[in-house]
């Protein structure tokens, strides 16, 4: 008997090398190119200044009373959607990845790191759904944004809102919420 367990801890000690030899990794991120540009401007924020032709757009769009004057700062407040969950949430997905082969019995890499992205998806989404998290609580909308989806909400027979959240940050149609993805990537070590 003790020979076939000695047999059994070798095999194993063998496929853990094996898999030591590889590096894996679960990258998570929006799947959507256009989505992810977004989404970048939501993470880190930006400014600019206003031209005659954004001002004459925008005051089409939100009323002329709420269009900022040419010269005037357009500023977007960084949402840290991302970061902030990492900083939050980067110890529960370690112990994850350090428990779940012996509790759940995961003891290939690619499963694990599947049910790692897994959660770190919804974590992320979750960040997204609270508007922050302990590590960044995100501005409620501009007044002018509120403005201008008001504008774009009208006429709609259903709720009003043109199928769209006025109310949420980070939170419009969906679309990117939907695009948060994970993927599993394997490197040999060079």
């Amino acid at each position: 008997m003790s020979k076939d367990l000695n047999e059994a801890k070798e095999r194993i000690r063998q496929r853990i090398a094996e898999e030591m030899q590889k590096h894996h990794s679960a990258l998570i991120g929006i799947t959507d190119p256009k989505l992810a540009t977004i989404a970048t401007y939501q993470e880190f924020g930006w400014v600019q200044r206003v031209t005659a032709k954004q001002r004459g757009w925008l005051g089409a769009h939100a009323g002329w009373d709420k269009a900022p004057q040419p010269g005037a700062s357009l500023v977007l407040k960084p949402r840290p959607f991302f970061h902030s969950t990492v900083m939050a949430k980067h110890k529960k997905w370690f112990q994850i990845a350090r428990r779940a082969p012996l509790v759940m019995g995961i003891p290939d890499t690619e499963k694990l790191l599947a049910l790692v992205g897994a959660e770190m998806v919804a974590d992320v989404q979750q960040t997204i759904k609270d508007g922050g998290n302990e590590y960044a609580t995100f501005e409620e909308r501009h007044p002018l944004t509120m403005a201008i989806y008001a504008q774009r909400a009208q006429g709609h027979q259903t709720d009003g809102t043109g199928g769209i959240s006025i109310g949420k940050p980070l939170f419009l149609t969906g679309r990117m919420f939907a695009s948060i993805h994970f993927e599993i990537i394997e490197e040999e070590p060079a």
